[in-house]
């Protein structure tokens, strides 16, 4: 793999855990012939399968992480909506009916024909969690009734805008929990530094499933959904030892503190992998991360990469400012390695020869890092 070294070792992510991992996945738990059939009654008992647009079944099940307990979510796209969702029972599967008007539907389809956010218009990667699993969960159901108008609003929801819209908008939102937890360690809040970080990492966690082409929002199934895709398994015991693992019974305030800086040292390591790796196309092969370790400089752990439509930034207190992908690139490899090894990693990854002047340039761009408070001491 050329350009960034994300294919990471880990000493926590040995292959005996990563094995036990595996064995943590279920297998898929998706729709059978009984839901279908009651999804159908119970659109057809609300009159609405002949005058509809199409319908989809979506939730859980559609992406093959439903229990014995699931309902199904059905859209039914219509001219204008007549009423609220509904919850009936048919033959013992709960389904919930939500009328969706045909162009409610459309216009927030076509916000995903391209990724657009910038930093002054950043309504794509912002907008409510509740039209953003409508737009995914339409792209991603088993279409129930078929129409034209359910092809129409499927071809606008590009499944790459949708992974990049997933992951920016996960390391933006995430910004301010990193932001909550500089605050909290600067008062010696260790609570608010171990809660903050810990969905700071879930988010990230999103991130990087989005990358692998795992676009389903729930909170609730995310390990369930890092633990089935084999690229991450190696990732989730990582993950899995940091978010679960991390804190000392003891709770000593030093290896607090070591926990939370290696969560947030994670993150943005998963940032930037999202953005220049992972930003056109899904990764090839399995994904670790390693922690930071040696006596070279180390890129800060309270700033997170942010990706817009034009470019790449960095977060800052209360705001964030645009980087090239090559300094977004050259930070990210500052994890404790010897300035001469960051200077021969970040030639090799650009294709630049590794000479006098080269050499110079990356140690100046690094000093400059450290004027703009983008290194750890």
């Amino acid at each position: 793999m050329s350009g960034l070294p994300v294919s990471f070792t880990s000493d926590i992510a040995d292959d005996g855990a990563t094995n036990t991992i595996a064995r943590l996945d279920v297998g898929p738990v998706g729709f059978e012939k009984a839901h279908f059939e009651a999804a159908e009654s119970a659109v057809r008992e609300h009159g609405l399968w002949d005058s509809c647009h199409g319908a989809v079944m979506a939730g859980s099940l559609s992406v093959g992480l439903g229990t014995s307990t699931s309902d199904v979510d059905v859209y039914v796209f219509v001219d204008e909506v007549s009423k609220g969702r509904s919850h009936p029972v048919r033959d013992g599967i709960r389904v919930d009916v939500e009328q969706i008007a045909v162009g409610e539907i459309r216009e927030l389809s076509e916000k995903f024909r391209a990724f657009t956010s910038i930093g002054e218009e950043r309504s794509q990667t912002h907008m409510d969690e509740s039209a953003l699993k409508l737009a995914v969960r339409t792209h991603l159901g088993a279409v129930l009734k078929p129409d034209a108008f359910v092809q129409e609003v499927r071809q606008n929801l590009d499944p790459l805008v949708l992974r990049q819209v997933l992951m920016a908008r996960s390391m933006a939102l995430l910004g301010a929990y990193v932001e909550d937890v500089l605050g909290a360690i600067e008062v010696r809040d260790l609570p608010t530094a171990v809660c903050a970080s810990g969905i700071a990492l879930d988010m990230a966690a999103d991130a990087l499933l989005a990358a692998c082409g795992d676009v389903y929002v729930s909170d609730k199934l995310r390990l369930r959904r890092l633990v089935r895709e084999p690229r991450l398994r190696g990732f989730a015991r990582t993950y899995w030892d940091l978010q679960y693992n991390g804190l000392p019974p003891d709770m000593d305030p030093d290896r607090i503190a070591r926990t939370v800086h290696s969560r947030l040292w994670l993150i943005n390591a998963i940032g930037c992998a999202c953005f220049l790796e992972f930003w056109e196309r899904e990764p090839a092969e399995n994904i670790t991360f390693s922690g930071v370790e040696g006596h070279g400089p180390v890129r800060s752990p309270f700033h997170v990469p942010v990706r817009y439509a034009d470019g790449c930034g960095l977060t800052i207190r209360n705001s964030a400012f645009d980087v090239s992908e090559d300094a977004l690139r050259l930070w990210f490899l500052l994890d404790g390695r010897s300035p001469d090894a960051v200077v021969k990693e970040f030639a090799r990854a650009v294709g630049s020869p590794v000479d006098e002047e080269t050499s110079r340039q990356i140690l100046d761009a690094i000093d400059q890092f450290d004027g703009q408070g983008l290194i750890h001491h």
